[in-house]
């Protein structure tokens, strides 16, 4: 090999030498990003320098609420999935409608909703999502929950309450509310247990 090729082949071997170390160093340079850019995902806090990972953040959240956790996200499961298998609809109207009362009943406190959520941890959306869950239940029960002119009659004159002629009809609407929330919450229960056992249930983790 004459001095010409043996040029030629070291400015190749140091080409390629230099193409890795800058592919090197690109990779590095593009894992350190990463992990600065989602340093949350792995760190959540550091002590004096020692570092709170959000995978022990996680498992004590787990050791002490898991179970209900889950046992939460199981039903929402289940009531979604009956609600489709029965081809039901809510209006998001309604979830405006009990969002405002909700909203009305805090203002009466002296109270804003997104202080009351930020106390309770709680964001807009989330609170939502349980109202849909809530009306999606009420919904299923609408069979079972039907409340009857007679029924408002008698309770009236079981319990002796007095009314107004010219609020009468206003009164009975109100009582007529109050007794269908009293056997939603005898029936959901009830629903809700039903749906569990009917369901195939598979738990991978034990809390």
């Amino acid at each position: 090999m004459n001095e010409e090729q043996n040029l030629s082949v070291n400015t190749s071997r140091r080409f390629s030498i230099s193409v890795k170390t800058v592919a090197l160093v690109l990779i590095a340079l593009a894992i350190g990003f990463a992990l600065y850019y989602y340093r949350g995902l792995l760190v959540v806090a550091t002590v004096n320098g020692n570092p709170i990972s959000r995978l022990s953040v996680i498992n004590e959240l787990e050791g002490r609420s898991g179970k209900a956790a889950l046992d939460s996200l199981i039903i929402k499961k289940l009531i979604n999935d009956e609600f489709a298998a029965k081809n039901l609809s809510i209006n998001e109207g309604d979830v405006d409608s009990k969002v405002k009362e909700i909203e009305d009943q805090l203002k009466v406190q002296g109270q804003t909703l997104e202080s009351a959520l930020s106390v309770e941890g709680m964001s807009v959306a989330a609170l939502r999502e349980q109202i849909r869950i809530q009306l999606k239940l009420e919904k299923l029960a609408e069979a079972e929950v039907n409340i009857s002119d007679e029924d408002v009659n008698r309770y009236i004159e079981e319990n002796k309450i007095p009314i107004e002629k010219e609020k009468e009809a206003e009164a009975k609407n109100q009582i007529k509310e109050q007794l269908r929330q009293q056997k939603l919450q005898e029936v959901i229960p009830t629903i809700i247990q039903n749906l569990k056992s009917q369901a195939k249930i598979n738990y991978i983790v034990n809390y």
